[in-house]
């Protein structure tokens, strides 16, 4: 007679098959119950006495067979790879950007398209009830030292779901390893952050996915002000009536500088009545994708033109409203004439699904179908031609700071590493940011003939890592510095990677 199977139990086999009962069984012997003529006030004394066994039985250690056992059973299933935790036994010791010397105090925006922030959400798993622990996003902001804005594309949230937006705001200060109520560390030493939305309203071209589609995010530190030593900074943030599709903010800084060169001091307050006004403002915006797919009229759902007209039309919107805003105020006289004290300042930002040239793609550049290509003529011309006297007339920071370098932001996860890859996540300032407007021209028409290869630091699977460089015209105007952070650990859960802007707020 073949011996009875070890369970390490010192009881029946089907005594122990009881002990491994799960809650999710009682609920199908329940149901079945309920569909039977069984007398169910036994059964359910039958359940809570089984309820009482297992409570005991959870306070003494459990045998080696016995996790076996239960590690087979069908019923303890996994997760799916999609929906499962980052595992976390402690706070994320995650490698950390050092800021140089020579740009800090200055205003840093990043810039991701994220490809959705569920994985912005999710609680890490831990085992330990006491371990600190911070959310994914605000792993992300600590280990590039507190961006003051960061600007988040795609982050997919319908515009209804008024409660996945509260939880990317907690997301982002959420972080137990140190004081604070609620684990949101309103009174810690970190920085905390505001966020601001523009999604999806248009109810015939951003209906895919449940309307999470599209959808733009900027977060801005709640110590902005304090953090740069600019008492007299204020922000504010607005949405465009002309973007149904949840894909433009814009960011206004007003900042109020003494008539002297001298930096004011942070205890003095300025006199705002007497000071100019600099106004810096930031058009963050995920730029559409052309394609041949129709694009419907949001009066009517019907059919007008091809996404491809759309963002076409769309530059023509973007290059309205950067030029209106690039207009110096009108002085308090309200004469005709701009107030020459009181500068305005433009710079867009994000993923603009445009890589202007050649050297932006790898290995080669798109070039078909040719629509692309007069997307591309289209946007060149608009914002970066500087002969165009009608357009922005911008400066590609990227190419103006780093000459022929070969730095993209676009990875796409179904192939390998650098494999194909595109630069299409920009900063383009407006002149006035740049200075030295005749050596930023010299370094322009150098641009397209260079041909840098990528920086040497890289790791052994050239996987190259992120690293801040004064530009060569930081000393002469407001824009600093540029970055791409083209690694496998800043990509994270995307299919970009961040980029970053530093300005110095005391030259605009």
């Amino acid at each position: 007679m073949p011996a009875k199977p070890d369970t390490g139990t010192g009881t029946a086999p089907h005594d122990f098959a009881e002990r491994v009962i799960t809650t999710h069984a009682k609920k199908y012997l329940i149901l079945q119950v309920l569909k039977s003529s069984t007398n169910i006030p036994s059964i359910l004394s039958l359940l809570r006495e089984k309820e009482d066994e297992e409570d005991e039985q959870r306070n003494q250690p459990m045998s080696t067979a016995l996790k076996r056992a239960l590690s087979k059973d069908e019923r303890c299933v996994s997760p799916p790879p999609t929906r499962r935790k980052t595992t976390q036994d402690s706070a994320p010791a995650s490698e950390s950007y050092q800021i140089p010397p020579s740009q800090q105090g200055y205003l840093r925006i990043f810039s991701w398209n994220v490809n959705g922030i569920a994985p912005f959400l999710q609680r890490p798993i831990s085992f330990s009830k006491t371990t600190p622990f911070r959310s994914p996003l605000r792993d992300f902001l600590l280990r590039h030292h507190w961006p003051h804005i960061l600007c988040l594309q795609e982050v997919k949230i319908n515009g209804k779901d008024t409660a996945t937006q509260r939880a990317l705001q907690h997301a982002a200060n959420l972080d137990s390893s140190v004081a604070g109520s609620n684990n949101t560390c309103p009174t810690s030493p970190t920085p905390t952050y505001t966020i601001h939305y523009s999604l999806p309203r248009d109810k015939y071209n951003a209906t895919g996915f449940g309307g999470k589609v599209h959808g733009v995010a900027t977060l801005i530190r709640d110590d902005l002000a304090q953090s740069l030593g600019t008492p007299s900074l204020t922000s504010s943030t607005r949405r465009v009536d002309w973007d149904l599709e949840g894909r433009v903010l814009i960011t206004t800084l007003a900042l109020a500088l003494p008539l002297s060169s001298t930096p004011p001091s942070t205890s003095t307050p300025i006199n705002t009545t007497t000071s100019p006004t600099h106004h810096l403002h930031l058009i963050h915006a995920y730029w559409p994708n052309g394609s041949t797919l129709p694009y419907r009229s949001p009066l009517t759902g019907q059919p007008f033109g091809t996404r491809h007209d759309y963002k076409l039309r769309f530059h023509e919107h973007m290059l309205s409203e950067a030029l209106t805003l690039q207009k110096p105020p009108m002085s308090s006289s309200q004469s005709q004439s701009p107030s020459p004290k009181s500068p305005s300042h433009v710079l867009l930002i994000g993923d603009m699904n445009i890589a202007p040239q050649r050297i932006d793609g790898h290995p080669h550049l798109r070039t078909s179908p040719h629509q692309h290509v007069l997307n591309r003529a289209d946007f060149n011309e608009k914002f970066l031609r500087r002969e165009n006297a009608a357009g922005f007339q911008g400066w590609d920071v990227w190419r103006l700071l780093r000459g022929g370098e070969r730095r993209y932001t676009y990875h796409p996860r179904g192939t390998g590493w650098g494999r194909s890859c595109d630069r299409v996540d920009l900063a383009v300032a407006g002149a006035g940011l740049v200075g030295g407007h005749d050596e930023a021209t010299t370094a322009s028409k150098k641009e397209e003939n260079l041909a840098v290869e990528v920086d040497a630091a890289q790791d052994g699977r050239g996987r190259g890592r992120g690293r801040e460089t004064v530009g060569r015209l930081g000393k002469k105007g407001a824009i600093v510095a540029i970055d791409i952070y083209d690694n496998e650990v800043d990509r994270g859960h995307s299919d970009h990677v961040p980029l970053s802007v530093s300005l110095d707020v005391d030259h605009l």
